[in-house]
C-alpha cells in the first residue's frame, strides 16, 4: 500500500484458511465487492506460502505428502463493474456465476492441523473417491442455479491439485484431457501452489487468447468446492 500510494480510505478485506479453494472463492468475493461498488477497483490478492507448513520434527506420511505436494505462490486480479450492480451476462471479462459447496463431516479430507511445533496440513488419500462420488452432483446444482449446461462451456480452468484430482475430474465430467490443457500445463510446471494455482490457469487461457464462457473450480478445507463461470 505504501509503494502503490493507495488512499487512506481503501478499503481491506483479509480472508484465511481457504487453502486450495481461495483463488476461485477469493475472485468470487471480489466480483461480489465489485457488483456493489460501480466504478471502483478491486484488487484480489491471493498468496499462499505452503512452505510455512513444514514441521521438520513430524515423521508423518501426512507431513512428508503435503511438503512434496505443495509450493509457494501469489497471483493478482484487478476487477471493475462497468455494467452496473448486476452480474455481467456476457461480453469480455464478465463474471457469470458462482457457487459455493460444502460437505458435511469431510474436515478429514482436507483441512489445517496446528500443533506446538507449528501449522500443517491435513490431508486425506479418500479425497479422490469422495470427488468420484460427490463432485458431479455439486457441479449439476451449479449449472441449474445458473441456468447453464456443461456443454455451453468453451473451456475448463480447475484447480490442478495433482494428477489424480485431474483424472477424476475429467473422467467424471467426461471431458478430455485437451479441455483441461491449462490446469495440466501449471501442474506439470509450476506444480499445486494452493490458492493462487487456479489463476495461473486463467493467466495462461488469458495468454492463449481463449475466448468464451469457461469453468473455475477449486476445492478446500471443510471439504468445499467453489465454482465460477467467466466470460474471456
Amino acid at each position: 500500500m505504501n509503494r502503490l500510494d493507495l488512499p487512506a480510505s481503501v478499503e481491506r478485506l483479509p480472508v484465511f484458511g481457504l487453502g486450495c479453494g481461495g483463488g476461485v472463492a477469493g475472485l468470487a468475493r471480489s466480483a461480489r465487492y465489485a457488483q456493489a461498488m460501480p466504478g471502483a477497483h478491486v484488487l484480489f490478492l491471493t498468496v499462499d506460502l505452503c512452505s510455512l507448513c513444514l514441521r521438520v520434527n513430524d515423521p508423518s506420511m501426512a507431513m512428508f505428502v503435503s511438503a512434496a505436494l505443495f509450493g509457494d505462490g501469489a497471483a493478482g486480479v484487478v476487477l471493475r463493474n462497468t455494467k452496473g450492480t448486476r452480474q455481467a451476462s456476457g461480453g469480455r471479462g464478465g463474471i457469470i456465476a458462482t457457487r459455493d459447496h460444502f460437505w458435511r463431516d469431510t474436515e478429514h479430507i482436507m483441512g489445517w492441523d496446528i500443533r506446538h511445533d507449528g501449522f500443517g496440513v491435513g490431508l486425506s488419500p479418500d479425497l479422490p473417491l469422495l470427488l468420484r462420488r460427490n463432485l458431479k452432483p455439486a457441479v449439476q446444482a451449479f449449472l441449474d442455479a445458473s441456468g447453464m449446461s456443461l456443454g455451453e462451456f468453451n473451456g475448463f480452468l480447475f484447480h490442478p491439485g495433482g494428477a489424480k484430482v485431474l483424472k477424476t475430474v475429467q473422467s467424471l465430467l467426461e471431458l478430455r484431457r485437451d479441455d483441461l490443457a491449462y490446469s495440466w500445463s501449471v501442474l506439470r510446471d509450476f506444480g499445486n501452489m494452493s490458492s493462487p494455482t487456479a489463476l495461473f490457469t486463467l493467466d495462461q487461457a488469458l495468454k492463449a487468447g481463449a475466448s468464451g464462457p469457461h469453468l473455475m473450480a477449486a476445492f478446500g478445507p471443510g471439504f468445499s468446492a467453489y465454482f465460477l463461470a467467466v466470460e474471456l
